[in-house]
Parts: structure tokens; sequence; C-alpha cells
């Protein structure tokens, strides 16, 4: 049965699609000459059937019957075959997003063959016949054929452990010359030899005659999340077959970026929305879930070929739970590396529904944020042959992208489009198209045939991305950055995105000054002190942000938002709050010790405060008593006298950073 896989990634579920085929009906390209089979044409043209993996694997007798009607008979004819072309139909594939390629060989025999006759094809190092199908029933063997229409001109048979392919002519040569034809590989890349992405040459062996094509190779997905939780999967092996052990094995990274990952938890289900519509046995009889230690991102192979003995079998540390029909969890708790989960279960040889899995992790950050990702997997098993032609509906998806300006992730009727903004669209295939929004936000794909389709929303410049399904009308609200569309026999209109202006942020603060002359005004000759604590809140009382001025007494707080704020300034030991709001130069004066502030839209440089010595404002005291006792000429020479006295006094006992009377340079910067 053929078979071909495709991923799905999800963070509201963003699929990313894989897909390996082991099918090609593509025939030969002489049909034009089928009708000459008379024994006396000496010109031929054999032509390929499907190289598909229906041929032999669907009863043990079929097996058999391939491989003995394939056996080499006769002599190896390698030196009696030109090769005149070999060609691939890619240079650039993605294998974890299932793609895979195909070689076309362009051949004549130069002299006679004979039944029995046989010439080699060798494999390059880096590609392969079977991809993730296990042939172990079929007794690892593929058995292509070489046809002249429905005549056999030649049986194949292709080893998976060998990766050698021999092509055995049969009687239909024997009273043929000069026989010409083509035949097709369908190939995947070997994900054992080829493990990173890079520039490959495929050296092909056909016929003793070495032929090299470039291929460049890109593993992709399998380190991709959303924000904190982040994890991949591929099916690396399934016995798709009704013979057989019917076993897959399926290899999932967790974590491989390595996020700091609190209350981690994977879900693996043996299904992806409905229970039923997977052949995937995942029970605790039929499956078997081992868990390794990757340490480190390092260790991730791009490719999914894990050698297990490479990794601490780990599986004892953790909990794994049956969670009902199909579906076990792991708790990871709190981890900061990767991990590989490897399952290896059965699939039901009784059912007709496609191999199909889902893992998800879900976790939180270190501020508690929660997040979940998912990542599917599907073997698709196609059924019994057919043919029919007809046309295929196809239909429409889209709608549109508008600025939300009260933030509410609802579309309302004040509210407007937004020209311009890039939104692509990727087919279950892997194909990327792109679009952007028309002058009234609009966007649409057309000709899609039902499936699942990832829209991707790039956030334009200025803007901020609004929230994501708020409300219950999933016509009207924003579907995120990514998300999934789905065409069931009619049109989808309803993949919104939303978006509002990022707000500027601004600044706030300015200087806290030694007021000598007690004023409240900041004189040119007074100068800033330095350590004074000032506290920003916001309009509630809760603390947002605390600093220190500097030594010429300035502070600043920045990337703050327009609204209410509260500054608070601890007053310095020793010294004394200044009179508030002198004069009418609002950068100049003092504000007081809390101060109210509203930023709309600018900064606000004019916060600041004044402050004196506790001393100064002692003998002014002390000085008014003495006043009252005698004569106002004695009263004002004692309040000079005492003034100076205490002054003098107090700045040497409560500043022994100076080593200067009158000096205040202990708090108050030069």
């Amino acid at each position: 049965m053929p078979s071909k896989e495709k991923s799905t990634d999800n963070s509201t579920s963003n699929p990313e699609v894989d897909s390996e085929v082991l099918d090609n009906s593509k025939q030969g390209t002489d049909n034009d000459n089928s009708s000459n089979h008379s024994e006396d044409n000496n010109l031929t043209y054999a032509e390929p059937t499907a190289l598909t993996n229906t041929r032999s694997v669907d009863s043990p007798s079929r097996v058999s019957s391939d491989n003995s009607r394939a056996q080499k008979q006769g002599k190896n004819v390698n030196d009696s075959i030109k090769v005149n072309s070999v060609d691939t139909d890619k240079e650039y594939v993605e294998p974890n997003n299932g793609q895979g390629f195909s070689t076309n060989v362009s051949f004549e025999v130069d002299g006679k063959v004979n039944k029995g006759d046989y010439f080699t094809v060798d494999m390059p190092e880096y590609a392969d016949f079977n991809g993730i199908a296990d042939y172990k029933a079929a007794n690892n063997k593929i058995y292509p054929t070489i046809n002249d229409g429905e005549q056999v001109v030649a049986n194949g048979v292709y080893d998976t452990e060998t990766k050698k392919l021999v092509y055995t002519f049969t009687d239909y040569v024997n009273k043929k010359d000069n026989i010409k034809g083509q035949f097709e590989i369908p190939q995947f890349i070997d994900r054992k030899n080829a493990k990173t992405s890079g520039d490959y040459d495929l050296n092909y062996n056909i016929a003793d005659k070495t032929v090299s094509k470039p291929m460049k190779i890109v593993y992709n997905n399998y380190d991709e999340g959303h924000v904190v939780a982040n994890t991949s999967s591929l099916i690396t092996k399934a016995d798709l077959f009704n013979v057989g052990s019917h076993d897959y094995t399926q290899y999932i990274y967790v974590n491989p970026k390595s996020e700091d990952s609190y209350n981690t938890r994977l879900t693996i289900q043996g299904y992806q929305e409905d229970v039923n519509d997977s052949s995937t046995l995942l029970n605790p009889d039929d499956t078997k879930i081992e868990i390794l230690d990757a340490k480190s991102s390092d260790n991730i192979v791009p490719s999914f070929h894990i050698n297990d003995e490479d990794f601490e079998d780990v599986t004892g540390n953790f909990g794994i739970n049956q969670k009902g029909d199909k579906k076990a969890q792991i708790d990871f708790g709190h981890i900061d590396h990767p991990y590989i989960v490897k399952v290896t279960s059965k699939i039901d040889p009784s059912s007709s529904q496609d191999l199909r899995t889902r893992v998800i992790m879900e976790n939180e950050n270190a501020e508690g944020t929660t997040d979940f990702y998912a990542h599917d997997n599907t073997v698709e098993r196609l059924g019994a042959n057919g043919v029919a032609t007809g046309n295929e509906k196809l239909y429409n998806l889209g709608d549109y992208v508008w600025e939300d300006t009260n933030k509410n992730g609802i579309q309302d009727e004040d509210e407007h489009g937004i020209e311009g903004v890039e939104v692509s669209l990727t087919r279950p295939n892997g194909t990327v198209e792109t679009t952007t929004t028309n002058s009234e936000g609009k966007y649409e794909f057309n000709d899609l045939q039902n499936g699942d389709y990832v829209i991707n929303f790039k956030t334009p410049e200025g803007y901020t991305a609004t929230k994501a399904y708020e409300g219950n009308n999933a016509e009207v609200d924003s579907n995120g950055l990514s998300t999934v569309g789905t065409i069931k026999d009619a049109d989808n209109w309803t993949l919104d995105s939303g978006f509002y202006k990022t707000p500027s942020k601004y600044s706030l603060g300015d200087y806290v000054w030694y007021d000598s002359n007690k004023d409240g005004y900041q004189d040119n000759d007074e100068k800033g002190i330095k350590g004074v604590k000032v506290t920003l809140k916001d309009s509630e009382g809760n603390t947002l942000k605390t600093t220190e001025t500097d030594e010429n007494g300035k502070y600043r707080f920045d990337d703050l938002d327009s609204g209410d704020y509260t500054v608070h300034f601890d007053k310095p030991e020793g010294l004394t709050q200044t009179s508030v709001n002198s004069g009418n130069d609002d950068a100049k004066d003092a504000d007081g010790e809390d101060v109210h502030v509203t930023i709309t839209d600018h900064d606000d440089f004019t916060i600041d405060n004044g402050y004196f010595e506790d001393s100064e404002s002692d003998s002014s005291s002390e000085s008014e008593s003495d006043s009252e006792s005698h004569s106002d000429s004695e009263s004002h020479s004692d309040s000079e006298s005492t003034s100076e006295s205490g002054s003098e006094s107090h700045s040497n006992s409560e500043l022994p950073d100076t080593g200067e009377e009158d000096n205040h340079q202990g708090l108050i910067g030069g």
C-alpha cells in the first residue's frame, strides 16, 4: 500500500505539511510506438510501470511469486547498457516536510540481450527507495517493472538493505534488437546518512556508469515551537501491509530549543480530531513508550534518525499515564533541555483509516504564562486501485485584517481595515502562497481543494497583534498571527486578524537639589543631591520602578505608556522638605514628596524636589522663640548668631564625608 506522511505544527493549530509518497504513475514517453509489437520490429521502446509499493506486498503468496520471477538467471549485461540521460525532478528537498524526488533514466541496449540477462543500479549514499515504509513483510524487497504497454520488458528487484536495484530482462527481448527505454525511481532522502541540512552529491551507479546529481537537503520543523512550548515528531518507520508486524515507530522531540519550561506535560494521541479516524493502536497492550535524555539542543538530530544507544534511557524518572482511548500523558515538570520520546506501537490491520497521531506540549514560563504547541503526523494508506476522471470543485478562503483601535479583539463597526498586510497560505503539500490585503483590509486565496490550510499574518510595521479568539463569533474575532483554515465543501471567510497601533513609550523625571536658601526654587548656585531614592507608582499605588538620583541629582524613568503615575521622593536623612510650587516655572520649583503626574503622548522632565538641612530649620525656630522675650533688635541679633552657629555645627556633625565646614558635598552634588 503506498503511503505518504504529512505533519502539521499547531500553536493554536499551526500545521506544516510532511508527505512521503512511494507512488509514481508516470509512464514511458513513447506510447505512440505501443502498436509496433511484431517480432520483426527491431526498435522497441520499453516503458516503466508505476514504481509503487502496491506491487507485491498485498499477500505473502504475491511476495514469493514476484521474488521468484525476478531471479537473475542469465549474465550481467551492464557493459551493453548505454545510459543516455539521468535527470532528477528536484535539486532541493525538505525531507521533514515529506518531500521526495524522482530520478528518470533513459537507456538503450547496445547489441543483443536474452531472457535472464540483467543490469544493476546502485542507489546513492544519501537517498533510498523506501522512505518510511517498512518492507520486512516483503523480505525487504520492492518489485518495479519496465513495460512496453502491457508486456513486461524487465522485472526489477530492489533490496532495501543493500540499496541495489537489479532489472532482469524477460523473454520479451529474445526476438528484439536495439531496445530503448526509460525507468523512473521515486526516492527519499536517507536520513541515516544525511543527518543535517546541506549540499549533497547523489552518486548513482547505473550499469557501472557513475552519474552524480546535486541535491540541497533542508531539514526543518524539527525544533519549532510557540513562545516557550516547542515540540516536533516524525513517524520514521511504518509496516503498512497486511502481513508482518504492523508496527510503527514515532520519535518526538520535547523542548528541542532548550527553553526554561515549567509544569511541562506531553500528550501523545493515536488520533487527531476523532478517535475513530485513525488506524493507530495506542494502548498499554500494544504500545511501548521510552524517554531518552538528549542533554543538549546540539544532540537533536535534524533528520530524526535516532540511534537510541547514544542517549541515556530515563523512562523510569517520569510518570507515563494512559488517559483514555489512544491517549497517553507524560509529566516532565521543570525542564531546561531536550528529551526524546520514542513510541513503538501498532497499526490496526483491520482498519482502512490512515495512521494519524498528534503530540501536544503544554507548559509555563518562569512568570507563569501558559503555552502549548501541537504537532500532527499522518501516514496515508492508499486503498484499492481504480481510475476515474473529473474536475474537483474548488473553493475560496480569506477575510479581513483590521485596526482594533479599542484593543478588545472584536471587529467593531467604527473600526477599519488595514491595507498592505502580508498574508501567507501553506497548502497541504507544503507549497506557500502570499498575498496582501487591499484598501479595505480584505484578502483571499482561490482554487482550494477540501483540506486544512495554514494562514500566517505578518505584523504590519508600527502595530501590535490584538487579543485572539475573543467572544463567541468566529466571523468578528481575531484568529491571531497564525491559524488553520479548513475547507470542507464550502468557502471559508472567517479567518481574520486584528492589530492596534503600538503605543509610543515615554520618559519621566528630572532633579532633586539642595535648596540652600529655602525658597523652593532652583537657583544657579545650588547643587543636586546624590542618592535620593525615587519611586514610581501606578494610579492604584502599586510600585512600578525605583531608582536613585545620580551625582548631579538627576533621575529618570523610561519605557512608560501614557497614563497616570505618582512619583514619591524618600526624604534624605538630616534634610527637610523645602516649600513646594513656588514661583511660576514648574520646571524650576519643588513639587513635594508625592507628585501626581499624567503622561499624555509626551515626556515629562519637570518633576523636581528640593531639601535643606534640619539644623537651619531648628535655628530659625529657636530665633523666633528668643525674639518673643527680647527686644526686636536683640531678637534679630540672637537669631543671626544662633543660626550661624547652629548651621555650622550641624553641618560638620551630619556630613562627615566632607572635610570642610559650611560645605554640603556629603549629599550635594558639586
